[in-house]
């Protein structure tokens, strides 16, 4: 029979985390839908108009990599804190950004967002962490990821809520973000405070070195699908308010097609282990790209509202199922000591390419118009299959040997 003490705390937990999920998604989510309109507002050029979300981007690859540790060193609560402290700085610098006029300081505010953003990589990982037995551990991954969609509606709509509250425009929305890193924080204090330390003999396992794993095939191919699959995705998805207004439409619109794409992130989750088990990772993978390639041919045969609406849900799918799948290759690559250093090696190399990805959208965007930024991924999308078939074919050989 179940202990009730165990599974009380860990349900209490799992509805933090799902919480934290959802308020950490909307600040991003809102970041995603304002950025680069504020920056077209406060840059001096055009062409920069992106550079704020690519300093979010920034933020979040060089803290990344440390928030694992982070996480053994401090425990999950303390942690987690850190983060909200670090949303809370970040969104009243943005603010003062806004207030006084400066660009600098705005992109110096969505930076420092940007290591908060870090922090919302591992609430799922968090979910496993706090499971009382290995048996829950699907369910509360599964009930974590569904606080993305939350995240996907509230940002947007605090977004479109206070853009002219205060005459200044957006600054009641960053207001608002901390706002909302403040009740994260808060939130975070129901969660265990203890550190996570690794049992001894798993310590005595070897680590390959940094070399050897970036060298090694499956952690190339597993880290391409997950780089391509979220630099595709930043590319489009951050180029869209941009494009939708270029194309005369209201902040309202644009919010909208974020807001529903953001929900087509994150609601695949619920089935996409599902089709991995049941078709294969690889399968799954390959159906991402094909779906982000539909999503590129729509939203280059037309920009009504429903072009891109359908186009950003298109991308959101094709995120999910690439940047998963490719997360599941990634795990079966690694032994539990080389955990921290293989997923920071990969979250790094996966935002890495996102920084790339959003600061050239709005580059591309500017200089040749919203055909050429999605035509851009289309290469890319073609690469990857290539990659990922390859894969498949040399695991096949290796099995049948």
């Amino acid at each position: 029979m179940r202990d009730i003490r165990s599974v009380l705390p860990f349900r209490l937990h799992l509805t933090v985390l799902a919480l934290g999920q959802g308020l950490s998604g909307s600040v991003i989510s809102l970041l995603t839908a304002v950025s680069s309109l504020v920056g077209a507002m406060l840059a001096p050029h055009p062409g920069l108009a992106t550079v704020p979300i690519t300093a979010t981007v920034i933020g979040a690859a060089l803290m990344v990599y440390y928030v694992a540790s982070l996480m053994q060193r401090l425990g999950l609560q303390l942690a987690f804190v850190v983060g909200s402290v670090l949303g809370l700085a970040g969104s009243l610098i943005a603010a003062s950004g806004l207030y006084l006029g400066s660009f600098a300081l705005f992109v110096a505010g969505a930076f420092v967002l940007g290591l908060f953003a870090a922090f919302n990589q591992y609430y799922r990982f968090a979910a496993v962490e706090t499971a009382p037995a290995p048996a829950y551990r699907a369910r509360a991954i599964s009930y974590v990821v569904a606080g993305g969609v939350l995240g996907g509606f509230l940002g947007p709509f605090v977004a479109r809520q206070s853009i002219d509250t205060v005459p200044i425009p957006f600054l009641a929305t960053f207001l608002a973000v901390a706002g909302i890193c403040v009740l994260t924080g808060i939130l975070q204090l129901l969660l265990p405070g203890k550190r996570l330390v690794a049992q001894p003999e798993q310590v005595r396992l070897p680590i390959r070195s940094v070399r050897q794993i970036l060298t090694s095939a499956g952690f190339v191919v597993a880290t391409l699908n997950c780089a391509v699959g979220f630099g595709v995705m930043t590319l489009l998805m951050n180029a869209t308010p941009l494009a939708m207004q270029t194309c005369g439409f209201t902040f309202a619109a644009s919010s909208s097609v974020l807001q529903w794409h953001f929900v087509a992130m994150y609601a695949p989750s619920f089935v996409s282990g599902w089709l991995m088990e049941r078709f294969g990772v690889n399968r799954v993978i390959l159906v991402g790209a094909l779906v982000n390639i539909v999503g590129i041919a729509i939203a280059v045969s037309g920009t009504s509202y429903t072009h891109f609406w359908i186009a950003l849900v298109c991308f959101g799918i094709g995120w999910n199922f690439m940047f998963n799948g490719g997360t599941v290759q990634l795990i079966s690559t690694y032994k539990d000591p080389e955990k921290v250093r293989v997923q920071g090696l990969n979250s790094l190399i996966v935002y890495t390419a996102n920084a790339f990805a959003s600061l050239f959208a709005g580059q591309i965007l500017s200089a040749s118009g919203w055909t050429a930024v999605n035509l851009v991924a289309l290469p890319i999308l073609i690469f990857t299959v290539l990659a990922t078939v390859r894969w498949g074919n040399l695991q096949k050989f290796e099995r049948e040997k």
